[in-house]
């Protein structure tokens, strides 16, 4: 039943003809196209995003996923970071998400800044249709997804290609999954795929939100019993299609340093960070690179949402008594609440229930509350076209807004936004959103309904969005990632050939790469020739360290232990661990070469047995000498110490070890590669026990003679889980056929 107004037929005729023309093709390509002018320096033009992650983290990842790709190979382990860590199970690096491809098959940087884009064009466009759906209004649909695809968390969600691919998926899960609840037939395929294709993103936190709204919109719309059964084959099937993604996590997860711990509370929201949600620039601080701040947490730039937004949540929780409304507006308080963190004490009670443990920290809850102005917003505009008063909603918005007036005050230290600054700008808020507030309802009593004051709607809208900080998300000349890094040309032969080891001094890059005065350019700069976190990835480049969400407690010990100066780190552990060139901290572009190093593989050294708890002290001692000692856990290995012991014709490939190895007597051979249970070797075709040496790696006993060797990483569970996977979209075909046939 279409939605009316107070004077009966001529509104519900004008708001029918409005919403004729609103069909969801006119509306997809018009939001291309608004999309695309927003974007069109990236789309078209010379430039690529480059702020912070989207530099260092995820162009790093889509680099080493298609350069892996392009060779014919699946990218199951990465030999570059941390000693060696695997790849395609880490949550984040989307090697099983068909959307992928967009960076797979055309060239970087372009097609991943396009790949980000393409995505949050889907949140917004699956936002208009999820709330056409609840409200049966085309117009209610639109600013829906306004609200949601510009908002200020979405586009800082731009330097996240994974969050933002689960993002954009979130309210197709929404709608899918509703829909399949009430009709069931080929809607549940649709559900399973849409829930499937977030799934195979890895955004563990977005994709945990979101069923989280699955599951409170199941139960306020009833129906329990008969929709229970669909949304548990859902859930199966979804779980069945992303086997190949889902065991390798598990698999990671459980010997990960965050398997059953509960995450600190870091990075909340402040107790009034109530009032960035319509001042943006409220107590934050600029950087030369051109973001913007908050004191407390560094997880997103902005959440703002605008006065329009709140002023329609508001008139849509005073006028509709549906109990979705409520039950949308609960999840709004109740996300702000939990973003608090140790300020709302709520957030110390949830964050042990798992799976919400594994929050890293408290502010990503506003990923609920702003899919919940989202859709208050779209519900508050159906409210106005059946009449619902303003009044009051006005008057709550005037109120909250003058308390951020007296709130805003003069910020100390580096880089603090003035008061004036923030006042200004907060003040162009307001305009905007006034006349939004002044339009609306024009437009939804206009007779006939003028399509001319939605346009002046949506693009106030748009423009309140894209403005609200100064740069969301600055970009940079595509140039800057295509050409070559100069200092690669210092290192040796076994360093390029991934034998040895670079050791980057962190503690300089950090200071300089978040100065207050720092430029993009020189950040950018300073971040690839240093190899800063991933950057090594780019440049093929082994080192110790890295950013990933998964690691093993050990990878973290041997990190930490060379988190100094690393002129600095013990001599003994530094040759085991194969670090041929250092940058040291007073300049980080020069690169020093250390003599002593040796290949990643040694063989000759006798072991030590040692209790758990001693091996890091024991390594970094400075009488650790890797080439007589290995220190291991394992009472049963027997190997003696050879200095006649040899090792040559040493291959390493990304996920394999080849070498010959020559010994008079038993003895060890170790491999300063990180260890993990997949890993197999042999030995004249023969398998053999890797023993867990050096606290973390991994070491063999070679019988006396000459041995061909082979180390080989098999990911057990992506072999079960391709094939469950397999099964799974066999079955789903099989149902496909069926329901067409009905």
């Amino acid at each position: 039943m279409s939605p009316t107004g107070p004077s009966g037929a001529d509104d519900s005729s004008a708001l029918a003809g409005l919403e004729e023309f609103l069909s969801p093709g006119r509306v997809a390509g018009v939001f291309a196209v608004v999309v695309a002018a927003v974007f069109l320096p990236v789309l078209f033009a010379n430039t690529s995003f480059v702020l912070r992650d989207y530099s260092v983290f995820g162009y790093p990842l889509a680099h080493y996923h298609r350069e892996v790709f392009w060779s014919g190979e699946i990218p199951l382990w990465n030999p570059l970071s941390y000693a060696g860590i695997p790849f395609a199970a880490q949550w984040n690096t989307m090697v099983f998400y068909p959307g992928s491809l967009i960076y797979l098959l055309f060239p970087l940087p372009w097609s991943l800044s396009i790949f980000c884009v393409i995505h949050l064009y889907l949140a917004g466009l699956g936002m208009y249709f999820l709330v056409r759906h609840w409200t049966e209004s085309g117009v209610a649909g639109v600013i829906a997804g306004i609200a949601f695809a510009f908002s200020g968390l979405l586009q800082n969600s731009l330097m996240w290609p994974n969050n933002i691919a689960a993002l954009g998926w979130l309210p197709w899960v929404l709608w899918m999954v509703q829909l399949a609840l009430a009709r069931g037939g080929r809607d549940l395929i649709f559900a399973i795929l849409a829930g499937s294709m977030q799934m195979l993103t890895g955004a563990p936190e977005v994709i945990l939100f979101t069923w989280l709204l699955v599951g409170v919109l199941w139960i306020v719309e009833g129906n329990l019993r008969q929709t229970g059964t669909r949304l548990g084959i859902i859930i199966a099937s979804v779980s069945v299609l992303c086997a190949i993604q889902l065991l390798p996590f598990l698999d990671l997860l459980l010997i990960s340093e965050r398997a059953g711990v509960a995450q600190a509370n870091d990075w909340a929201m402040d107790f009034d960070g109530w009032v960035n949600f319509f001042a943006p620039l409220y107590e934050t601080r600029t950087k030369g690179i051109g973001a913007y701040y908050h004191d407390t947490q560094a997880w997103t730039h902005s959440y703002f949402v605008g006065v329009p937004v709140i002023w329609l949540s508001l008139v849509a929780l005073f006028a509709d008594r549906g109990r979705r409304t409520w039950a949308v507006g609960g999840l709004l308080l109740l996300g702000t609440w939990l973003a608090m963190g140790a300020d709302g004490w709520l957030y110390s009670i949830v964050a042990k229930i798992p799976p919400l443990s594994m929050v890293r920290y408290p502010v990503k809850l506003v990923i609920v509350t702003t899919v919940a102005f989202a859709l208050l917003a779209g519900l508050g505009v159906r409210a106005l076209s059946r009449g619902a008063a303003i009044r009051m909603p006005t008057i709550v918005t005037a109120v909250l807004c003058g308390l951020a007036f007296l709130m805003i005050r003069d910020v100390e230290g580096p880089g603090a936004v003035p008061r004036s600054q923030v006042m200004g700008n907060l003040m162009l808020r307001l305009l905007l959103g006034a006349g939004v507030i002044v339009l609306l309802p024009r437009l939804l009593k206009s007779k006939p309904m003028d399509l001319r004051i939605l346009l002046g709607v949506s693009g106030i809208l748009v423009v309140d969005f894209v403005t609200h900080q100064p740069a969301v998300q600055p970009t940079i000349d595509r140039e800057w990632y295509q050409q070559p890094n100069p200092t690669l040309a210092t290192f040796s032969e076994m360093a390029r050939a991934g034998q040895t080891r670079v050791h980057p001094s962190k503690s300089r890059q950090i200071q300089n790469l978040y100065s207050a005065d720092a430029p993009l350019k020189d950040a950018f700069l300073l971040a690839r020739i240093s190899m800063f976190n991933n950057w090594n990835l780019v440049e093929g480049t082994a080192k110790l360290n890295g950013f990933y969400s998964l690691w093993t407690p050990e990878q973290e010990q041997i990190a930490q232990a060379l988190m100094v100066d690393p002129q600095d780190v013990p001599q003994g552990l530094a040759d085991f661990l194969g670090i041929e060139f250092f940058s040291p901290v007073e300049n980080t572009f020069e690169w020093h070469h250390r003599p002593s190093a040796r290949s990643i593989v040694g063989i000759g050294a006798a072991p030590v047995q040692v209790e758990a708890g001693q091996t890091l002290a024991r390594l970094t001692a400075a009488d650790f000498d890797p080439s007589k000692t290995v220190f291991v856990i394992d009472e049963s290995v027997e190997a003696q110490a050879s200095s006649a012991a040899v090792v040559t014709n040493v291959v390493r490939l990304r996920d394999k070890v080849y070498l010959r190895a020559q010994t008079d007597v038993p003895t060890m051979l170790t491999v300063a590669q990180s260890f993990h249970p997949n890993w197999r070797a042999e030995i004249d075709g023969e398998p053999v026990d890797i023993h867990r040496a050096n606290l973390g790696f991994q070491a063999i006993v070679v019988p006396a003679g000459e041995h061909e060797i082979v180390f080989r990483y098999q990911d057990r569970a992506f072999a079960w889980g391709r094939w469950i996977t397999l099964a799974g979209l066999i079955g789903l075909a099989v149902a496909w056929r069926r329901e067409k046939e009905k």
